[in-house]
């Protein structure tokens, strides 16, 4: 989540309980007597949160449509791309899935690359990855709160990955098996231990979404079933 939407989340939350202090006091009348103020304000709010909404449904679709690239497919040994040349690097099921979620400059180079391996390696890039995951998820607990962007000393990177992987056991339930100290210091072993682990992530959070995204297309096929279904009653005049 980017900072102006924290924001703006904030803003929404604090006008939220302005509105229920305005609530509470119609309340203690009964309900008379409420004045043009509190009537504007109310609208208001309502008018902003019901565009709030249509805006967020707007995003999660274009998310979701943006998702199928790697939500659907034969994969089978092809998860982190096939490194023949650069073009296939579309190929790359992980790539594609990390990308999505990582809103950070500059983009993620290709698998097949060594940058690839620097840039995540410190660990920052895939907290905020964890991040939005986790906010996308309908189960958005297991936040990050507390990472290093400056990882230019040992430690800070060391702390990065155990955050990572802290987050993945609690909000993932997955144990990554990984040496941070192999890690950091860029070994083959560490370079292909990152790999490993971070593909066993993927694919954990990668099923997760699948299945929620199938949960959201039967909850809005039985909200139409629903709509339908009330206005055949109307149409026929039944109560």
């Amino acid at each position: 989540m980017k900072n102006e939407d924290l924001e703006d989340e904030k803003r929404l939350r604090k006008d939220a309980m302005d509105i229920l202090f305005h609530l509470k006091r119609m309340a203690e009348r009964d309900g008379l007597d409420v004045t043009v103020e509190e009537k504007s304000v109310i609208h208001a709010w309502c008018k902003e949160v019901r565009l709030r909404v249509q805006k967020d449904d707007e995003l999660r679709r274009g998310m979701w449509e943006q998702a199928s690239k790697w939500m659907y497919g034969n994969w089978t040994d092809r998860e982190w791309g096939i490194s023949l040349s650069r073009s296939e690097a579309d190929l790359d099921r992980y790539y594609l899935f990390l990308q999505q979620f990582d809103s950070t400059e500059p983009k993620l180079p290709s698998t097949s690359t060594s940058g690839f391996y620097d840039i995540i390696r410190p660990g920052t890039r895939l907290c905020l990855i964890h991040n939005a995951c986790t906010h996308f998820s309908r189960r958005p607990f297991g936040l990050i709160t507390r990472y290093h962007s400056d990882t230019t000393v040992q430690y800070r990177v060391t702390d990065n990955l155990k955050f990572f992987a802290k987050a993945a056991e609690i909000r993932w339930e997955l144990e990554l098996q990984w040496d941070v100290e192999e890690i950091w210091r860029a070994t083959p072993k560490g370079d292909a231990m990152l790999k490993s682990e971070l593909g066993k992530w993927c694919e954990t959070v990668i099923q997760e979404l699948i299945k929620i995204y199938h949960e959201e297309i039967k909850e809005g096929e039985d909200e139409l079933d629903e709509l339908m279904n009330e206005l055949g009653k109307e149409k026929r005049g039944e109560a």
